[in-house]
């Protein structure tokens, strides 16, 4: 699938996400083809940004996570967006997100641990 059939996909979709009320089985579904297709650009040849949301945690940078579903500091769950949806993203007056070529961020990135991920009962104490 190409880059046009991709977006032709994801531009009627968004329109009829718009004119359809959907349970919570049917935003489950949803949710995970808007990923898949996210996950068909990873594959394309477009250019990508990942979008900083305003802000930081810490001296980390809080990225929006993939179909615009919330937000992480972990680059690997952030969100990737083509050109259309960083450029509908960033434009809000009402919001300062950035953002950033893919291929930059990946190559400052560095790996961390989210404290709230870490087990306390997996602690050693000597």
């Amino acid at each position: 699938m190409d880059n046009s059939e991709l977006n032709k996909i994801r531009s009627l979709f968004k329109e009829f996400r718009k004119e359809v009320e959907f349970n919570e089985r049917d935003r489950g579904i949803i949710t995970e083809f808007l990923a898949w297709l996210q996950l068909e650009k990873l594959n394309s040849t477009e250019e990508l940004f990942y979008i900083q949301a305003e802000g930081y945690v810490g001296n980390s940078m809080s990225w929006w996570r993939p179909i615009h579903r919330g937000y992480t500091t972990q680059i690997d769950k952030a969100g990737r967006y083509d050109k259309e949806d960083a450029d509908n993203i960033c434009s809000n007056p009402g919001r300062k997100d950035v953002a950033w070529p893919v291929e930059y961020i990946d190559g400052i990135a560095e790996k961390h641990v989210d404290m709230q991920d870490a087990d306390p009962d997996k602690q050693v104490k000597f």
